[in-house]
């Protein structure tokens, strides 16, 4: 059976890649940390509220949390999930792609998005209502710069499907 490892105030769920994929449960306390490095086919269970989850170099791996003190961050990543089921101030989403954000609670729509050096990121909410498809959101991956009254102004360049 897999496990985490504590080891101070942080969990570690490390190099794991099983053929099929692989639940790990995490019960960590508030003041804990949990970093999930070099992982694939793993799905991390984080039981309780935690101050930061760390997704590090994986890939077809997903993180399931209830609440966040502070942040989850995603780095060097592959094809990886995050659901957010509580509250989640910030995530921080660096040199990674294909990476969802799934905002299940209202507390969790609350966050702040940060994202440097990433592509394919989306960010999926509950659709309105009980039978409502869930409602997804691309993050901009392309801006454009142009100075205004002297400013270097920079803002997302809006996508319009053809249809």
């Amino acid at each position: 059976k897999m496990a985490a490892t504590l080891k101070g105030n942080t969990w570690f769920v490390e190099k794991l890649s099983p053929k099929e994929q692989e639940v790990v449960t995490v019960t960590p306390e508030i003041k804990h940390n949990v970093l999930i490095t070099g992982c694939q086919n793993v799905v991390v269970k984080v039981e309780a509220k935690c101050t930061k989850i760390t997704l590090d170099a994986s890939s077809k791996s997903a993180v399931i949390c209830k609440d966040l003190v502070s942040s989850v961050e995603v780095v060097n990543c592959k094809k990886v999930q995050v659901q957010a089921d509580g509250t989640l101030p910030q995530a921080q989403l660096d040199k990674s792609s294909g990476v969802t954000l799934f905002l299940q609670s209202p507390a969790s729509r609350g966050v702040a998005i940060f994202t440097a050096q990433c592509s394919e990121v989306n960010v999926i909410v509950p659709g309105e209502g009980e039978n409502a498809d869930p409602k997804e959101h691309a993050v901009a991956e392309q801006f454009e710069s142009k100075f205004v009254n002297g400013k270097l102004v920079t803002e997302p360049v809006a996508h319009v499907s053809a249809s």
